[in-house]
């Protein structure tokens, strides 16, 4: 019974994830056109 509760907080993390992604590839992509010169200069 515990595998069935470890599942359902996995899919749960997952579905989280999902509706966070494309806020969070907006972010990192923010971050990384900011600190992209930086890192390649």
């Amino acid at each position: 019974m515990k595998r069935w509760r470890h599942l359902a907080l996995l899919l749960m993390l997952m579905t989280l994830a999902l509706l966070a992604l494309p806020a969070y590839l907006e972010r990192a992509e923010l971050q990384l056109w900011l600190l992209g010169p930086a890192w390649c200069g």
